[in-house]
């Protein structure tokens, strides 16, 4: 491998450590001095802007729209500029409004960043329920067993677990996925310490259907 070849690949493993117009200009330099279309091809997806969020604010007086672009995290934890998504409408001044956003998944950075910083939210009570779903499983028990995390946070983990299991156990629910009760029952069972710690954030109703099965 010739060095500019490997210093693309470098940049290409690293990229996103690198800003944006950086990693562009770099990339536009390499160029210049002769890089193989093959390889820039493969760095150009790293080098992408990073994706924006829709914030409409809709004036309750006279139904003016307005939009914002914010980025995941803002809109993850919820972390507007309050001054700036408040200002009074711009058609007729009042200063009330309904509000939509778009709002990400959580991906591994932002669910690590959430689990062990206590200001942070993905909303203003029953965060519990937004991460009781199969997809964030495995970033819950990672979290779990290798972070060192905030008391509140580790709960809402372990309440987080028995809502999939009730969820997928209670008799309204007509397809219920017993796989991952079994899974999410077992790893309940290999952390009963951390449950127990929980215990007293765990609503009674969710208790009584899930403990019994935990025997």
């Amino acid at each position: 491998m010739c060095s500019w070849e490997f210093f693309i690949f470098t940049a290409q493993c690293v990229s996103d450590t690198l800003n944006a117009p950086a990693d562009k200009l770099l990339l536009s330099e390499l160029k210049k001095l002769g890089g193989h279309s093959a390889i820039s091809e493969r760095c150009t997806p790293y080098m992408q802007e990073p994706k924006t969020y829709k914030y409409s604010r809709t004036c309750t007086n006279c139904g003016d729209i307005k939009t914002f672009q914010l980025d995941k995290r803002q809109v993850a934890f919820e972390l507007f500029n309050e001054q700036q998504l408040n200002s009074n409408c711009s058609n007729c001044g009042k200063s009330t409004f309904n509000s939509t956003f778009e709002t990400p998944e959580l991906d591994e950075q932002l669910f690590n960043e959430w689990a062990t910083d206590p200001e942070l939210h993905l909303m203003p009570q029953d965060e519990e329920l937004i991460i009781a779903d199969e997809k964030y499983l495995h970033l819950i028990l990672n979290a779990l067993d290798n972070l060192e995390l905030d008391k509140h946070k580790q709960d809402l983990m372990m309440d987080a677990l028995c809502v999939i299991v009730y969820d997928n156990s209670h008799e309204e629910n007509d397809s219920p996925n017993l796989e991952l009760k079994e899974t999410v029952l077992n790893e309940l069972r290999k952390r009963r310490d951390k449950l127990e710690q929980a215990n007293e954030w765990i609503m009674d109703y969710i208790k009584e259907l899930v403990y019994p099965q935990l025997k």
